[in-house]
């Protein structure tokens, strides 16, 4: 239990760094925030509880996860530096076993980070900014590509399209049992697209893609 003093130190803290703080009383299913304007010191007053609120992990980009986000602390954030992301370009960074100090390193090759590679790694580059998905254009679809519905009932995958016809504005035609337009920006929602044939001069019953690019890009 702490002891009176210890409370007060806490409490001077939150208010002199402006730290972020929750209570809690007898009542309370566990610790929280009360709100916007609260006052950690008028709480404390009134018999709540008062704690720094623990550090926690920052989320990561959409989609993207950190490496061994288990072994991540407060500190390898400090000075601007980031622990790095699953599939991030190694590049300049500094490592540590995690019972040594840190060291720096350069990574060679463009190797990306995976799950096993060595201690604890950080970085101060800028996050990646997240991959933007924009929808296929009719050069996307050259022909002989080949489409088919994301989902068929319990079969998942299947049911192979052939397009009638490819448009600017319209979109594709799609050759159903009664032909359907889809517009572009329609068609991931759908249909996978499989362009084996054109790019590679053979079938490849593996290569179905969404039917949306990175934005500058397929």
């Amino acid at each position: 239990m702490s002891t009176t003093i210890e409370k007060l130190k806490i409490i001077t803290r939150i208010l002199e760094e402006n730290l972020p703080w929750q209570a809690r009383d007898a009542n309370s299913a566990g610790w929280y925030y009360p709100g916007e304007g609260s006052e950690a010191d008028a709480y404390y007053r009134q018999g709540y509880e008062i704690r720094i609120k623990p550090w926690t992990i920052p989320a990561p980009p959409d989609g993207r996860q950190w490496h061994k986000p288990e072994a991540i602390t407060r500190e390898m954030w400090n000075d601007g530096w980031r622990p790095l992301l699953i599939g991030e370009v190694l590049g300049e960074y500094e490592y540590t076993s995690g019972t040594d100090s840190w060291n720096a390193g350069r990574g060679m090759n463009k190797h990306k980070i995976v799950v096993e590679d060595y201690g604890f790694l950080r970085t101060r580059r800028p996050l990646p900014q997240p991959e933007k998905w924009v929808p296929l254009g009719p050069d996307e679809v050259p022909p002989n590509s080949i489409f088919r519905f994301r989902n068929w009932g319990s079969d998942g995958p299947c049911c192979w399209v052939l397009p009638l016809q490819v448009t600017q504005n319209a979109g594709v035609l799609m050759g159903e049992t009664t032909p359907t337009w889809y517009y572009w920006e329609e068609l991931d929602e759908t249909f996978e697209i499989n362009r084996s044939i054109p790019e590679t001069g053979k079938w490849d019953p593996q290569a179905w893609v969404p039917c949306k690019k990175r934005e500058g890009g397929v």
